[in-house]
């Protein structure tokens, strides 16, 4: 970033469009071999886009959309330099300083629209134009150049004048960095061919130089600010947007000085910017900034009357609601929002609330009895939907379709089934910019939950290099490893936890489980007992999780077996192979074998445990966390 440089928008061409097209015409008239992807890294910031808002767009929060250069000359230079085209570097800024008045400029222009864009290839070239390579107007390079003429030709004189100025600054920057001090000596003097030679005198030239010289002093001491069009913007405003919501960053400086520099007029044409401030505030916790520029956002669009915009600022505030942990009020957003969509006969709209809110109820599943829908039904409409829809739709649909079978103890078959056309429609949706952890974080899931850990830590090892681990699960890893070495302190420490409001449900059950197995190492039994009752009649009361249940009532049987009371671990016992029987879960049916051998060995019976173990234990062995408590029960 460069301090100190003012910027300013505007809908005629750039500094940058000039060198883009000085590329362009050496492609064309010289033949100089440049990469498809100089063009496209360098053309693709001009090109309209839309305004991308994550707290909507669920299908667009996959997008990998490239970082803009800076609209430097020097940027683009040094970009040239890191993909190994010095040579081509060094040509355009030798033709860059070979541009002397506006007028060059405009010849440039005239020779792109007269000698090389042509409207398709059948058009026959003259023989001087043998060398050229024409380019069509419904090229990516034509387009551009078309767009190019199209915005020159429609500028005004101060437009053009104004082009002028900043190119000259342009120029000037670009001659003070340290850049240009290594390269000005491998610069070779370049022949314009499309500039008309002068045949002005000199007392003409002393003219147009005294001319200069006197406006120069005219001018502000600030100087010119640089050119950068709208489009630049507004993709440089996009990138920004989807690197916060990612990486919850804060915004690049060169944005912020770029936005500081705007008019309040030209800042309204640009409401991305509150969607910025609304996404930083949220990963502060600045909750009432957070809430102003939500407003602001949809205050602006309200005023251009865009569509659908009341129940999509509802469904946005619920969004906010639930980042702030503000779970009552964010279930009246939602509700209020899906009465209105339902109004209006918005469908589209109606479905992104719809997977909002089996979302919510994913993480937090104590206020599912809270809504008037339950996830079964939304995921059946969802299911059901046309065939046009957008396939994030029936990818959302399989996908918590395979959740709830999960942990309604479903049989693994069917669980499979609706994985594989998750996992169909998930990974086809790659190519319009879908991220793979996503899936993989669910493929984790999915083989824990089945009972299938070495398939399970394929996905988590491909998961590891693509996504940091959250703090949170990192602790509480830590203190399950403290746990083990009866290192009490740091599992103490990680267990004032689940005091915080913020924690998520996942999260919470895993302290919970951790809790009661310090309560069982400090032979805290009574506390231990009181902590699982209170745990299973949390799952009782909300979204039953077959998965938890089970870990839950291991814990359950060991208190008892360390208490010596083995009967007592019978009822529960015959309850977990039931489900795990019902379930195909050969995890969870192992675990219950060798628990229940524990218990036979306990209450006296070797004979029986033996037998239970013996023709089992080809299943028991693959697990190797069961491996040495089945071997010790075979002694």
């Amino acid at each position: 970033m460069k301090a100190g440089i003012q910027f300013k928008i505007t809908s005629s061409l750039t500094p940058n469009d000039v060198s883009i097209l000085i590329l362009v015409y050496l492609y064309s008239c010289h033949g100089v071999q440049i990469s498809v992807d100089i063009f496209v890294t360098l053309i693709d910031p001009t090109i309209p886009s839309a305004e991308i808002n994550p707290i909507l767009e669920m299908e667009k929060q996959d997008l990998a959309i490239e970082r803009p250069l800076p609209p430097y000359l020097e940027a683009l230079v040094l970009h040239l330099l890191n993909v190994g085209d010095r040579h081509l570097a060094l040509k355009l800024i030798s033709i860059l300083y070979c541009l002397d008045s506006l007028d060059d400029i405009t010849q440039l222009l005239n020779l792109l629209e007269r000698d090389c864009v042509v409207d398709n290839y059948r058009v026959k070239k003259p023989t001087r134009l043998n060398r050229y390579r024409l380019i069509t107007r419904t090229s990516y390079i034509g387009e551009y150049v078309d767009k190019c003429l199209t915005k020159y030709h429609l500028g005004n004189f101060d437009d053009r004048e104004e082009l002028w100025e900043s190119f000259t600054k342009y120029i000037h920057d670009f001659k003070a960095s340290k850049t240009y001090s290594q390269l000005k000596y491998d610069l070779e003097p370049f022949h314009l061919d499309f500039v008309t030679s002068s045949n002005d005198d000199s007392s003409d030239k002393e003219m147009i130089s005294f001319f200069k010289q006197y406006r120069r002093k005219l001018t502000s001491s600030e100087g010119p600010g640089i050119l950068i069009g709208e489009s630049y913007l507004q993709s440089r405003l996009n990138w920004e947007i989807l690197n916060i919501y990612k990486n919850k960053s804060k915004t690049d400086p060169l944005t912020r000085q770029i936005l500081s520099s705007l008019s309040l007029n030209d800042l309204t044409h640009f409401p991305a910017v509150h969607i910025i401030n609304y996404l930083e505030a949220v990963f502060d916790d600045r909750y009432q900034d957070a809430s102003d520029a939500l407003h602001n956002y949809f205050d602006y669009m309200l005023t251009q009357n865009e569509e659908n915009c009341f129940h999509i600022s509802l469904l946005c505030l619920a969004t906010f609601h639930t980042c702030m942990h503000d779970c009552p009020a964010a279930i009246k957003a939602f509700e209020e929002a899906t009465k209105v969509a339902r109004e209006n006969k918005n469908t589209a709209t109606l479905n992104l609330i719809m997977i909002w809110v089996v979302n919510f109820i994913e993480k937090y599943p104590e206020y599912s009895s809270q809504f008037h829908v339950t996830v079964e039904q939304i995921v059946r409409y969802l299911k059901f939907c046309p065939d046009n829809e957008n396939s994030l739709i029936f990818e959302k649909a399989y996908k918590f379709e395979s959740l709830l079978l999960m942990m309604d103890n479903a049989d693994s078959t069917l669980v499979l089934e609706s994985s594989f056309k998750y996992m169909a429609i998930a990974i086809q949706r790659l190519q319009f910019g879908a991220d793979f952890s996503h899936v993989c974080k669910y493929g984790v899931k999915l083989w824990e939950s089945l009972g299938q850990p070495a398939l399970s830590e394929v996905y988590g090892k491909y998961l590891a290099t693509r996504v940091p681990q959250e703090q949170c699960e990192q602790e509480i890893e830590s203190a399950a490893i403290a746990l083990e070495s009866k290192n009490f302190s740091i599992v103490i420490k990680s267990l004032q936890k689940l005091r915080s409001p913020r924690l998520s449900d996942e999260h919470a059950k895993q302290l919970k489980l951790l809790e009661i197995k310090y309560l069982i190492s400090v032979k805290d039994y009574e506390q231990g007992m009181q902590k699982v009752s209170e745990v299973t009649r949390d799952l009782d009361s909300n979204i039953m999780n077959a998965e938890w249940k089970f870990k839950f009532q291991v814990e359950h049987c060991n208190i008892l077996l360390s208490c010596g009371m083995a009967a007592r671990c019978l009822p529960v016992l015959k309850t977990m192979l039931d489900a795990a029987m019902e379930s195909k879960n050969s995890l969870r049916a192992s675990q219950s074998m060798v628990l229940l051998a524990t218990v036979l060995r306990q209450l006296g019976k070797y004979k029986e445990a033996y037998q239970i173990l013996k023709p089992n234990l080809h299943i028991i062995l693959q697990y190797p966390h069961l491996e040495r408590n089945a071997l010790e029960l075979l002694r």
